[in-house]
């Protein structure tokens, strides 16, 4: 899978679920990944880090 794919792929769902893993813990991407579920959420997807309890 590709960028591209990735991103047809979350837009595509209905609900996404942001696993951080360890790199994603030392990258420190709070910002980006915020970024992502806004777009997400505008696009009419759930999307929820895993570390935050979403409705």
């Amino acid at each position: 899978m590709n960028v591209d794919d990735a991103v047809e792929s979350f837009l595509n769902s209905e609900n996404v679920t942001l696993v951080a893993g360890y790199g994603i813990a030392v990258a420190k991407p709070q910002y980006a990944i915020s970024d992502v579920v806004r777009v997400l959420r505008s696009k009419g997807t759930s999307g929820c880090p895993s570390s935050v309890t979403c409705s």
